[in-house]
């Protein structure tokens, strides 16, 4: 007759640990000095790396908030300019940096260097209607926003 092999499910419940309130206590209370010192640079360890992911949950949650605020004024007015010209700031917003950097290379472009008489039309065809022709160099470095 061959004995059968019964398994026992691993479960370790040394009376003494269940006695005296549980694991973390056992373990502060029956550990050396190294090992106190190990436990105590993991909690360290872990309220930094908790208030590094809260700081950049509360920042992305700003952002997205004034990423809205921009929008809403952006969409709320017709001229797409008119928001960079007003002098409007959206801070935290990285739309609007990305908006603000395509104004400021807009601007110039748009600009005449002297005001536009309509009742005695300066432009070439005499019409009020101004050719806008830009030329870009191409060797010169280029901005990344």
């Amino acid at each position: 007759m061959i004995p059968t092999l019964r398994v026992m499910p691993f479960v370790f419940h040394p009376p003494q640990i269940l006695a005296e309130g549980g694991g973390l206590l056992y373990a502060l209370e029956h550990s050396t000095i190294p090992g106190l010192v190990v436990l105590f640079a993991l909690f360290l360890a872990s309220v930094l790396s908790w208030t590094v992911m809260i700081t950049k949950f509360r920042m992305l949650n700003r952002a997205r908030d004034r990423r809205m605020d921009f929008l809403d004024a952006f969409r709320a007015d017709r001229q797409p300019l008119s928001l960079y010209q007003s002098g409007a700031r959206f801070a935290g917003a990285p739309v609007f940096a990305v908006y603000q950097a395509g104004c400021r290379e807009l601007a110039p472009a748009r600009t005449f260097l002297a005001a536009p008489d309509f009742d005695a039309p300066g432009d070439a065809g005499g019409n009020n209607v101004y050719d806008l022709t830009m030329h870009l160099n191409p060797l010169l470095p280029r901005r990344i926003v």
